[in-house]
Formats: structure tokens, sequence, C-alpha cells
């Protein structure tokens, strides 16, 4: 973005402008040189200015010129009408003072969000190391471009937030989120347009950080949240002292909307194709709603976007070793599966892809090529691939027997030697191994321990010992059911 006059002389006129009580015309932090917007869609574009002023926008690929007027606090919207992919273009906007976005480019734009899984950067070091990262980085391609928001917190929703757009380079592409980067490069290969990712990241958030309040206050799961974050309010003194002298706030670890109110709403109504989500571990003490957390999440970005049917993918949690923790983290597995209720949903399963622990490199290429399948078979009319393992649809209890049925069942089969991983339970609820057999496009699980089966799970406290697979290669999502007894 640059002014049309000498640096020094426009830092000059702002400030004139502001002592006499005209504010300078800007635009929201996401409008920006180097920017991608979504092609071939109307996408609304913000800022500010003095209250009344009228705004001119003018787009190199536009032959008509757009026009609105600020409103009494100063804000403009203008709509935007995008073309096919390509670039690069210009936008030239004019209200009292006159600036120019350079660099800009049509393709797919998808939020990249979550915690330290999806902020795990590319380059090796502290919080960074990919195991194919010299590749990547090797090969960044410069119609990648990454908007990284500023990690921030807020008790009521802001107007903007504070970031940069990065253009894909070696020397830049090692500081991206090493999930992201490689679902927007497999995208970049794939559709041969530009692909811009919003990277909106919060490590140590919980899942209700991420939500609306309104979400927040209609998640059953989550009136006690409410209640923090009303005493949270009441005390935004202290709250608001601690932001000003550069300190981190005194805040619950469970305080909801803070990281919604400061990065994601400050995003919309920005164009988007979809989302992609990964995260999960900093709500470990709450593994028994958060099927309902992740499920409300989903649908408070929706309405925010004013999206019914926004796409929505997230990944499993990776194996984490052994230990009396294991079936917390199976819960919080099984929470993420069902998300796949919603519709236009998608799940990236990382079982098969070695335990995560802070210290080694990750395969998060294949993690972000994994979500770049779900974008392409549900968004892009690739119907010919397979996105994932097989997801179970249906289980049905057959005598001493259970029938389980999956989508994307096309070739099932272990990925080596016998099935493994299944588990069944009578009304005891201890669990015995099961032995399980491959009949057509279902899977027929059954143990000599238990005459009358009240319950089945698949790879669920050790998903790395789960081998159900298809004829994509990719791994069935662990599971549990339990069936109701009978009357």
């Amino acid at each position: 973005m640059a002014l049309r006059s000498h640096s020094a002389l426009a830092l000059t006129l702002a400030t004139l402008a502001s002592a006499c009580g005209r504010a300078p015309l800007t635009t929201a932090a996401l409008f920006a040189d180097g920017m991608v917007l979504q092609r071939n869609t109307e996408t609304p574009i913000w800022g500010r200015a003095q209250p009344g002023q009228l705004v001119r926008v003018r787009a190199s690929w536009l032959e008509r010129e757009l026009t609105t007027i600020t409103d009494v606090q100063g804000v403009w919207v203008a709509h935007l009408p995008t073309t096919e992919a390509g670039g690069p273009h210009s936008i030239t906007i004019q209200g009292g003072d006159e600036l120019v976005l350079d660099d800009v480019w049509m393709g797919e734009v998808w939020l990249c969000a979550g915690g330290v899984d999806m902020e795990w950067r590319m380059a090796p070091g502290a919080n960074g190391g990919t195991t194919n990262a010299a590749e990547l980085i090797a090969a960044a391609d410069p119609l990648v471009r990454q908007f990284e928001v500023e990690n921030s917190i807020a008790l009521y929703a802001k107007a903007d937030c504070a970031g940069a757009w990065s253009v894909a380079s070696p020397q830049t592409v090692g500081s991206f989120s090493s999930t992201a980067y490689a679902f927007a490069a497999m995208l970049r290969r794939e559709l041969d347009v530009p692909i811009g990712i919003l990277n909106a990241t919060y490590p140590g958030a919980r899942t209700q950080s991420w939500m609306g309040d309104f979400h927040v206050r209609s998640n059953q799961a989550s009136l006690a949240d409410a209640d923090a974050l009303d005493a949270l309010r009441l005390e935004r003194g202290e709250f608001n002292a601690a932001q000003r002298a550069g300190q981190s706030p005194p805040v619950p670890p469970g305080s909801p909307t803070l990281v919604y109110n400061a990065m994601i709403v400050p995003l919309a109504p920005f164009a988007l194709r979809g989302v992609v989500w990964r995260d999960g571990q900093a709500d470990f003490d709450r593994a028994g709603p958060y099927q309902q957390y992740q499920r409300t999440l989903a649908q408070s970005w929706r309405d925010l976007w004013c999206q019914p049917s926004l796409p929505f993918f997230a990944a499993q949690l990776p194996p984490r070793s052994g230990g009396p923790d294991a079936g917390i983290w199976a819960a919080l597995r099984e929470g993420q599966r069902r998300l796949l209720d919603l519709p236009n949903s998608g799940l990236v399963v990382t079982a098969d892809l070695g335990p995560v622990d802070g210290t080694r490199p990750r395969n998060d290429g294949e993690v972000g090529r994994r979500f770049a399948l779900w974008a392409l078979a549900k968004c892009y009319g690739r119907e010919q691939l397979t996105p994932s393992g097989p997801l179970l649809r249906k289980s049905t209890l057959e005598g001493a027997r259970v029938r389980l049925e999956f989508d994307y069942s096309g070739g099932l089969r272990a990925r080596e030697g016998a099935l493994s991983g299944f588990e069944v339970s009578g009304a005891d609820n201890k669990y015995s191994n099961a032995q399980a057999v491959i009949e057509g496009e279902s899977v027929v699980v059954r143990s000599a321990e238990v005459s009358a089966p009240r319950s089945v799970r698949y790879a669920f406290a050790a998903p790395e010992q789960g081998n159900l697979t298809n004829q994509s290669g990719l791994p069935a999502a662990s599971f549990r059911v339990v069936f109701e007894p009978a009357k």
C-alpha cells in the first residue's frame, strides 16, 4: 500500500488531519500490497476515513468506478467484483487522501486457523520443523501468499487486527505455517491459480476462545464459561491496563470469545472459499463436551461470514504415546470425528503419521496434502479423488457380531497383515480384542469373549494400532459406538 506522495509529507498530512479532527483514509489491515482476493465473487473491501466522506474505489480490472460514503463512525465499505484468477492488479482508493494497493491477485482464499499444531512453522527451530521442509522451502511458489494475524485477545469484538501479507519465497516460507503452506502449495499445483492463506493461530487458546459470544452462551456445555466472560468484562479495567502496559492480561485459561473478538471478527467478511482448522490440545480437560464445542465453532464462523455451508475441514489429533491419559486423548479425537455430522465438513486423520511431542520434525506436508484432498473433492469438483480413509457411517448388531459400514469404503483392506485395532465390550464395559474381517464394503467384528456386544471401538486409545484403509491408502478414523440395551 502506498500514499501518492513522499512518505514524510504523507506522515505530516496525516498528523495535521488528525490534529484538525479529520481522519486519514485507511483500509483494514487485510487490504495491502501482495494480497490475494477470492476470484469470481463480490468481495467486500473496507476501511476508515472522515465521517461523511465520499470514497471512490477504482480497480485496474474494472471499467467502472465504485463509490461509497463513510458512516457516522467513519467506516466505509465497497463491494468489489472480482474476475478469473490472475494478476497482478492494482486498486486505487480516494477519499481525502489517495491509497494504492499493488501486486493484487485473484485466486482462492482459505482461512487456516487453530492452535500450536497449525502454528507449527516449516523451518527447524522453536515451534518448527517438518520432515520435508528443505523440499518445500526450495520449491516455494510466489503465488502462494500468507496473511499472518498477529496474536491478540480482546473482551469485545475489534474492528481491525494487526498483520501483514508475505509472498512465499525460499527466504520467507520457512516462517509460514507448515500445514497451511503444504495445503496451499498442493492447491496451487492442482488448480494453477494464486492461493491466499489467512493464518490465524493462537497456541493454548481453548475452542471457546474462538467462538462468538452468542454461540458460547447458546452452547449448553459452556454456561460456566459465559459467567467467566461476564466477570472478565466487569473487571475490564485491569484487563485493559495490562494490555496498555504490554503485559499478558489476567484471564482464566477457559476464557471464551477472546481470540474470536481480536483475530477472527476483523477478518470478516473478507471473501473466503473455506476454513481449515487444526487444534484440540488446549481442551485436554474438556474432552467430554469437545464434540459440542467444535461443531459450535464451525457454526459460529459460518454465521459470522453469513455462509451456512462454508466448508470447514478439521484434523484429528495425532497419536500420543500411551500413558494414563490415553483415554482422554481418545475422547478428544472422537469429538473431532463428530464434526462430520455437519454438512460440508471433512476430517483429516493423522493416526499413521507418528506421535507429536514438540521436539522432532513432523510430517505436516502430508497433513496439508490431506486437507487439500478434501478441498479438491468438496469444493473444486474433483469427484474422482478419494479425500479420506474409511469413515464410520453405520453400525448394526447381528447377534454376537457387529457390522460396520463406512463412507469412502471402496477397496477396504488392511495396511499390512490382518485387520487390527478393533475391540468389543459387553455390559461390563470391559473391552476385549476382537477379530475383524472385511465383507464387501463393510467390516464384521466379533470377540469370542463377548457374546452380547454393547460397544465396539477402533484404534481408540492407541490409534497407531489400527490398520484399516481403502484404495486411497488413507487411514480410517478412530471411533467408538455404544449400543442402547434391548428393552
